[in-house]
């Protein structure tokens, strides 16, 4: 009976035993496992970043469901998406329509052509054998006839603007989104580079799974010479990353064109197109040239400028665009606001003088400048920007 009672006490001393090391190692695991969150949170800058874009995400899936885009279809997203989530920009959100793009009737024209229709009708741009039997039928003949040359009317892979700066680039992107009903992303290069090894191509291919969830959709690539430069095998002319990203990215844009009514479109603005990949460039078939705005170009941009401001009864708008010749968007924008000045220093002139004859001299400092302000064309206006053509 002794021996059997110190038997018993010696196994239950060794279970005692065993389960207070379990617990012992469970317990140092775990406050390794909570030590190397908290170092890697602390070593990496973007933590506090990621975690308000997951945050800023939680309440965007809802505006996408609201835009019709299907819940399903937000299930699942990576760490990669929600992070790009912050750069998506709602068309109604976007200001800029067609009427607020001065001139380029013959460019917005043919952009309905190519990028509107396949975005708003993608029916009417896939093959046959990929159309609905209801949608072939429902037609009539003349979908029927555009059936036959759908292959031929696709939706280009990517779309370039052109041109000199100020002309309107970027303002026509936002417009052709607005138009088309797409979701904007706009995309930098701060937006795909990464100093962690993996992480940039993981959000390259964030970048087109995120437009795929939520197409229609427009990636815009603003300054695309910055981001997808020309490549070099000479040593040190790019780093590895940069090559590794321009890969996936071509890769990708590639996989888009494996489903016609994928209803995503890249399009990228540069005023250096030569400094461009030619790999890019390919991919981007369709490139208008966004020029300087000519005579009746400058007459509709300063129209468009003025609509809703006071203007004198004898202000001829033609004189002001014969003596601007040169001028780009962008240039006329600051011309009318620097005229738009001039009131504001009658005003205060006016308040001086009653400041002087009240004896408040020191009331108001002198400011403004002397002599006549009339905003006029600077010297260097006379001609336009050396590499670009009238």
């Amino acid at each position: 009976m002794h021996s059997t009672g110190t038997s018993d006490d010696a196994r239950r001393a060794f279970l005692l035993r065993i389960i207070g090391d379990i617990v012992s190692a469970g317990i140092s695991l775990g406050l390794m496992y909570l030590g190397t969150r908290a170092v890697r949170s602390a070593m990496d800058p973007s933590a506090g970043r990621k975690a308000a874009d997951a945050a800023a995400a939680a309440a965007l899936r809802d505006r996408l469901a609201a835009a019709g885009v299907s819940p399903a279809a937000l299930r699942g997203m990576s760490a990669c998406e929600v992070a790009l989530t912050s750069e998506l920009v709602f068309p109604e959100d976007i200001e800029t329509g067609w009427a607020d793009v001065g001139g380029l009737d013959g460019i917005k024209q043919e952009l309905v052509e190519e990028v509107v229709y396949p975005l708003v009708r993608p029916d009417l741009f896939v093959p046959p054998s990929l159309r609905g039997a209801d949608a072939a039928a429902g037609g009539g003949d003349a979908l029927r006839a555009l059936g036959r040359v759908s292959s031929l009317l696709s939706a280009p892979k990517g779309v370039l603007f052109y041109g000199p700066p100020g002309t309107g680039k970027t303002m026509l992107a936002k417009a052709l989104a607005k138009e088309s009903g797409a979701l904007f992303l706009s995309v930098s290069p701060s937006s795909l580079l990464s100093k962690w090894v993996g992480e940039t191509n993981q959000l390259t291919r964030g970048l087109f799974s995120l437009a795929a969830r939520v197409a229609p959709a427009i990636i815009f690539l603003d300054e695309v010479d910055a981001l997808f430069r020309a490549r070099s095998s000479a040593a040190g002319g790019e780093h590895e990353v940069s090559r590794e990203m321009k890969a996936e990215f071509m890769s990708l844009w590639d996989g888009l064109t494996t489903n016609s009514t994928g209803g995503v479109v890249v399009i990228g603005a540069t005023n250096r197109p030569a400094d461009i990949d030619e790999a890019i460039l390919r991919r981007m078939p369709k490139a208008f040239e966004i020029p300087l705005p000519n005579g009746d170009g400058r007459v509709a941009i300063l129209r468009r400028l003025l609509a809703d401001i006071p203007v004198a009864v004898d202000f001829d708008v033609d004189a002001v665009a014969a003596v601007t010749v040169g001028y780009s968007g962008s240039d006329l924008k600051e011309l009318c606001r620097t005229a738009a000045r001039v009131p504001m220093r009658e005003v205060m002139a006016s308040v001086r003088a009653a400041q002087v004859a009240a004896g408040g001299v020191g009331a108001v400092r002198r400011g403004g400048r002397g002599g006549d302000q009339t905003p006029r064309a600077p010297h260097w206006r006379s001609a336009p920007p050396r590499g670009c053509a009238r």
